[in-house]
C-alpha cells in the first residue's frame, strides 16, 4: 500500500490544476457551459493556484484575458469592441451575460 502512494497525485496537485487552467475552455464534452460558470471556474483555478508564499499565481488581467479569449465567436464582433479597460472581470462577465441571453 505504501508503494502505491508515491503513483498518486493529491486532487490538488498543483500540476493538475496548471493542465485545468491551461485546458480551460467554456466547452464541456462538445456542449456550452454558460458564461457564468465558466467565470466560476476560472476564478476557483485562480484561487486555487497559489504560489509557495500563498499568493495568487494568476492575475486579475489573466483571468480577464483567458475570458476574452474564450467568449463565443458571436460575443467578440458585439461585445469585445464595448469593453473598456476600467472594467473589472465581475463587469465583464455581466456584460457578456446579458449578450448570451440576447
Amino acid at each position: 500500500m505504501l508503494v502505491l502512494r508515491e503513483f498518486h497525485t493529491a486532487s490538488t496537485s498543483k500540476d493538475l490544476l496548471w493542465e485545468e487552467w491551461e485546458a480551460a475552455s467554456p466547452h464541456k464534452d462538445g456542449r456550452h457551459m454558460g458564461i457564468k460558470t465558466f467565470a466560476n471556474w476560472l476564478e476557483e483555478l485562480q484561487i486555487k493556484l497559489i504560489d509557495k508564499d500563498g499568493n495568487q499565481c494568476i492575475s486579475e488581467e489573466v483571468k480577464r484575458r483567458k475570458f476574452l479569449n474564450h467568449v463565443p465567436d458571436y460575443m467578440e464582433t458585439t461585445l469585445v469592441p464595448q469593453i473598456l479597460d476600467s472594467w473589472t472581470f465581475h463587469d465583464l462577465v455581466q456584460k457578456a451575460e446579458s449578450h448570451e441571453a440576447a
